[in-house]
């Protein structure tokens, strides 16, 4: 029961930290209302814009 039981809270803090890390880059917005690049690393770690 009690194992269970952290087995449920670990995955509340999981799903609520990937809800956290997820935001919308279509609303990234500079002053100006311009879109800001949004840079990603790739395997290389070579930076690709997305």
């Amino acid at each position: 029961m009690e194992r269970t039981r952290i087995q449920i809270n670990n995955l509340k803090d999981y799903a609520e930290l990937a809800q956290a890390s997820y935001f919308y880059f279509d609303f990234l917005k500079d002053s100006n209302n311009i879109p800001r690049k949004i840079y990603e690393l790739d395997f290389n770690k070579k930076k690709n814009q997305r």
